[in-house]
């Protein structure tokens, strides 16, 4: 900590002894507002991983400037006046979520006290261990990561300034997409460089290896580009005439063709084999094998040949127009701000992306406003048994939480970012040990069953609400009745009596309402009278109140008043009365039995229990069996690849590969 205090001061020297440039401030452009679009380009504001926990943020200098400028907002106009908007706030790590806040409620935080790193750490993150090769080399060492917790009061404090809105939400019109699957069998050579990988991993495990020669991160590096095509890891080999390149450039050229009147255009996505100085890579060949299917090459371009933003501008205008119609591209470079929608009919998925919030980004340059086609097609290459199945189930899964979590989903109390699989796991994929494709249908098993489990809680606690809504109808009512068997009429409503004893008369009246108003009225002008007692209707007292703005009929003895508003409607009370506790009557047995169906419903069993019961078991075995597997020897004997001397030559890459130690 010092030594990083030291630099930093450092730093701010450097800073100060910089040549002040002419311009205008901040406060002298008069700025009282702040609209920031793909705020997430913001979110590396630095923190330290508090204790031993990996993942903290480095820290970019735009991310600082921004905060610098929100923080001069917040003094001159308080906290206000700053509004953020993306389509994915948050990518790989939680604690850009803490970010979000510091930029938008650093009152809420400090008013909740959590508005340091760590106590907000402390209430919202729980570490989760993992294991990886150890920087000796001599076997692993447990790695500590963040995930969430308490994410219902997280949402709860982060929406009072964030809105959710989806595109059905804010009734935009898009494209329809139909979501097309792609699973592709292991080629022969695939297998024996899987075999090879497992060998690896049982070496890494048996003895010491220096992990500047071999780790596991190397091992999943591999694992996911030989997915994608076997030259990734021997350029000798030849291309298979059943991989994911045959198969991609079929499926382009039946769109290419189907789509040929409007000029269709198409986007396919490949983060790994991206093009080098001295070589093309996969984007080579899979242009090289459009043109054997019949799409003439100058009709397919990369993004990375737009090396300018004038350049980029330019493929964009020739995509939008047709004259290019298929743009091949990684999710960095031809993701956010890739606004070429107007005429594509399909997206291809060649490999998984590296964040779950890139399957929405790839997804978003084609399902959006402004394509003239109302129906597309996203197709997904996977190559079964591989880490491409892996990847795409656990991307999917975690993209749908993170979703859910956004939405205010209060079933969901803890999630994980984490992608790379485990080391137990990386030895069961492999090894083709089939109890990892068990693994995620099981996963994918419990997801739904806990859906549908939440759901009937959901509807538990809903039907206990309404009960206990009953429940206090039915008082209500039962409280009426009482009133109402006490008022019940001794004769007919019609027939008034008023006993004048009280007011200088020996007589008493009896007879209709009109000749009782008159009568009241005298008495009212000669002696200033508010209250007026003696009266009766139908046989039951009747209190006359003069308020200052209103006449008050008050029906019955103390305890059991009605009050009504004039004498015609006291009438009509007792004309009504049988027939209103008739109703009374009605509503109490009904409401009785919305009761008892409420209650029936609170007390119902959900029927996956048993169920998800069952898979968790089965989870947990399949996951010990995994760790088990991994344990043991891998007996695999040595075998020869099908080369190719004349196979094109080139050099891993992964230049677009974000950092794996985020």
């Amino acid at each position: 900590m010092e030594s990083k205090v030291k630099r930093l001061e450092a730093k701010i020297k450097a800073m100060q002894a910089l040549p002040k440039e002419e311009g205008l401030t901040v406060a002298e452009l008069g700025m009282d507002a702040l609209l920031v679009d793909e705020s997430h380009n913001f979110k590396n504001l630095a923190i330290e991983a508090p204790g031993e926990v990996q993942g903290g943020i480095e820290g970019s200098k735009r991310a600082w400037d921004l905060y610098i400028k929100t923080r001069w907002l917040y003094a001159q106009y308080g906290v206000r006046g700053v509004h953020f908007a993306s389509g994915t706030p948050v990518s790989n790590n939680v604690l850009e979520i803490y970010n979000l806040q510091t930029y938008l409620q650093p009152q809420v935080l400090d008013q909740a006290q959590v508005g340091s790193p760590s106590a907000w750490a402390a209430t919202f993150l729980t570490p989760i261990t993992a294991f990886e090769p150890a920087p000796s080399g001599s076997g692993w060492r447990q790695r500590t990561r963040f995930g969430l917790v308490n994410i219902p009061e997280l949402m709860r404090m982060l929406r009072q300034t964030m809105d959710v809105v989806t595109a059905t939400d804010a009734g935009i019109i898009r494209p329809e997409c139909e979501r097309i699957n792609v699973a592709l069998p292991m080629s022969t050579n695939q297998i024996k460089l899987m075999r090879g990988l497992a060998k690896r991993v049982e070496r890494m495990q048996i003895q010491r290896v220096d992990p500047r020669e071999d780790n596991l991160l190397k091992i999943i590096s591999e694992g996911r580009r030989l997915s994608l095509d076997t030259r990734l890891l021997r350029p000798d080999l030849p291309q298979d005439p059943e991989g994911k390149i045959e198969e991609c450039a079929r499926r382009v050229f039946a769109e290419y063709t189907a789509s040929q009147e409007i000029r269709g255009t198409q986007l396919v996505f490949c983060d790994l084999g991206t093009p080098k100085p001295k070589s093309q890579g996969i984007y080579g060949e899979l242009r090289k094998t459009f043109a054997k299917y019949g799409i003439p090459e100058k009709e397919v371009a990369f993004i990375h040949e737009a090396k300018t933003d004038t350049d980029k501008g330019e493929l964009f205008r020739k995509v939008r127009s047709g004259s290019i119609r298929v743009l091949i591209g990684s999710t960095a470079k031809m993701g956010e701000g890739t606004n070429v929608q107007e005429r594509i009919v399909a997206i291809h998925d060649m490999d998984p992306p590296w964040r779950a919030t890139d399957i929405e980004q790839r997804g978003g340059r084609a399902e959006r406003f402004g394509n003239i086609n109302t129906k597309i097609r996203r197709y997904i290459y996977t190559v079964q048994d591989t880490f491409d199945t892996f990847m795409w189930h656990v991307l999917k899964h975690k993209a749908e939480l993170f979703f859910r979590v956004l939405k205010g989903d209060p079933g969901i109390r803890e999630l994980t970012l984490e992608v790379d699989p485990t080391f137990a796991e990386t030895a069961a994929i492999t090894s083709n040990n089939q109890l990892v494709r068990e693994k995620l249908e099981v996963e994918q098993g419990i997801a739904k069953l806990e859906m549908r489990a939440r759901a009937h809680l959901d509807k538990v606690h809903g039907a206990r609400r309404l009960a206990a809504i009953f429940r206090g109808r039915r008082d209500e009512i039962q409280k009426q009745l009482h009133v109402y068997a006490s008022l019940a009429p001794a004769e007919s409503s019609k027939v008034w009596r008023f006993d004048l004893s009280n007011y200088g008369h020996s007589s008493t009246f009896k007879g209709s309402r009109d000749g009782l108003v008159k009568l009241l009225r005298k008495i009212v002008e000669t002696q200033g009278l508010r209250v007026i007692k003696g009266m009766s209707c139908a046989g039951q007292p009747v209190t006359l109140k003069i308020l200052p703005d209103k006449k008050d009929w008050v029906i019955g003895p103390v305890g059991a008043q009605i009050h009504r508003e004039n004498a015609s409607s006291v009438e009509k009370f007792f004309q009504d009365y049988e027939a209103t506790v008739a109703k009374l009557k009605r509503d109490e047995e009904s409401t009785e039995v919305q009761i008892a169906d409420a209650l029936a419903e609170a007390e119902s069993k959900c029927d996956v229990d048993e169920e998800l019961i069952t898979l968790r078991a089965r989870h947990r075995e399949i996951l010990a069996e995994i760790e088990l597997e991994s344990q043991k020897t891998l007996e695999i004997e040595g075998e020869s690849l099908d080369a190719d001397p004349a196979g094109v030559d080139w050099s891993d890459d992964l230049d677009e590969s974000p950092s794996q130690t985020a």
